[in-house]
This record gives structure tokens, C-alpha cells and sequence, in this order.
């Protein structure tokens, strides 16, 4: 039986009490932890896990869906604790993820940091040294569009967000797992930190990609999940963005 799960990781933020939701799917003999948090952020992955009646002795894979701190943070603590665990993502960003290259995040905040002013570069100096502190990990096998280990899970490339951005499509439930190429605010999608999305045209495309599945159900990583009239709700999100009429 084919199951999905939205773990809900609860937090203390710069705006107060925040959530973020990685997802965990059982797939066959697979069960597969789709983003990891922010470091430190083990133990609360790990209770979450053992909430939804699994633990995470029995996870087999874990898919990355990009580089960005709060969905890679915990990944070399899980590695090192769970080393059987094998680790997915894109190509792109499997660079990234072990070190290869520096991080796009990391070079769009030194290529701002000029623009700001004295207060703001404070903290845009702390931001850097904690992308620059996030641990490099071993990525094990690379997805890409229209090739899947897991026949309930097809893999769509939707980069914008980042450049490799990987979200998932789940068959069985019919649900998208859109890691940051949405997210929900007040109940309504829209692009992820549209003034910091490195390709802002391709990301809107990549809503438009998604909208093309006619999913009843989306989990978004920032927000939770979109159920009722969810097919509806992205295609406003396009139309704010001028892509429909």
C-alpha cells in the first residue's frame, strides 16, 4: 500500500512560531523522506516520523528537492546516524548538496550584500556565514523528468526556485509534493520569495507545469497543504503573474 504523509517540524523563527513540512512516502518496500530542515533539526524529523507510525530506521531513501538551508540543513546528521540511507536529487543540485560548487544562494547574498544598508548587512553577513556553515553531503543517485526508482513517484523538474529544483507527483493519492515551487500564505499559493527566486520567468513556467497535472492535493514545504480547488488556486497564481488571461 502506497502512503503519504505532510510532517509537520515546529519551530522558533526570526517572525516567531514557524512550521515547515518535509513529506515521507511509502513506496513498496521503500519509504522516502522527501527534504530534511534546518541543521539541528534531527531529532525533530525524527519524531515526526514516529508519529506517523514508521521510524526512521525503516527509511530507505531520502530526496532532496534543492539546496537551501532549512531543506538540507539535517542532511549530513541523518547520513551519519543512518548511513544505509541512500540520498536523490537533481543532478544540478547534487553539486551543491556535496560541496562540488558554491551554493546559488550563497553567491546571490554576496552579490547584494553591496546594496544594502549598514543595519541590513549585519544580518545579511550572518545569513552568509550560516550558508557557508551548512554541512556537505554524499548524494547517491541523481532524478530526473520522465525516469523514476519508485513507480508511485514521478519526478518533474521544476527549477526557478533554484536551478535543479525537483518537485514529485504521487499517483496513487494524486498529489504533488512541490517542495519551494509553491508555496501557501492566507490559503493561497504563489512563487516562493518571488524577489529572491533566482529565475523568476522559469519558475512561474514550473507553476504552470504543475497546474498541467490536475492535482487534487498539493503539500508545499512553506504552507502546508492546498486541497479544495487546488487546480483553481494555481491558475490565479498564473494570472497574477500575467501567464493566463
Amino acid at each position: 500500500m502506497s502512503q503519504i504523509f505532510s510532517l509537520a517540524l515546529k519551530y522558533e523563527g526570526q517572525q516567531g512560531k514557524q512550521i515547515i513540512y518535509p513529506s515521507l512516502v511509502k513506496c513498496g518496500q521503500d519509504l522516502i523522506l522527501i527534504d530534511c530542515g534546518y541543521p539541528g533539526f534531527l531529532t525533530k524529523i525524527e519524531n515526526a516520523v514516529q508519529e506517523t507510525g514508521f521510524s526512521m530506521s525503516e527509511i530507505t531513501a531520502i530526496v532532496i528537492t534543492h539546496h537551501d538551508l532549512d531543506h538540507v540543513g539535517s542532511l549530513s546528521r541523518i547520513r551519519c546516524r543512518y548511513p544505509w540511507i541512500k540520498v536523490y536529487s537533481s543532478a544540478i543540485e547534487a553539486a551543491f548538496i556535496e560541496g562540488r560548487e558554491r551554493a546559488p544562494r550563497l553567491v546571490q547574498a554576496e552579490a547584494l550584500f553591496e546594496t544594502l544598508d549598514e543595519q541590513q548587512k549585519v544580518y545579511a553577513l550572518e545569513f552568509q556565514k550560516t550558508l557557508e556553515s551548512i554541512e556537505a553531503a554524499k548524494v547517491d543517485g541523481f532524478l530526473s523528468e520522465g525516469e523514476s526508482p519508485w513507480p508511485d513517484l514521478l519526478i518533474i523538474e521544476t527549477p526557478g526556485h533554484t536551478p535543479g529544483h525537483l518537485s514529485l507527483f504521487h499517483h496513487p493519492s494524486n498529489t504533488v509534493i512541490a517542495g519551494d515551487a509553491v508555496v501557501i500564505g492566507d490559503g493561497e499559493p504563489d512563487i516562493a520569495n518571488p524577489e529572491y527566486t533566482l529565475d523568476l520567468p522559469a519558475a512561474i513556467s514550473s507553476v504552470e507545469k504543475l497546474a498541467k497535472i490536475g492535482a487534487e492535493r498539493i503539500l508545499c514545504f512553506h504552507g502546508g497543504e492546498l486541497n479544495e480547488g487546488a487546480g483553481d488556486k494555481l491558475r490565479n497564481l498564473l494570472r497574477r503573474y500575467g501567464q493566463l488571461n
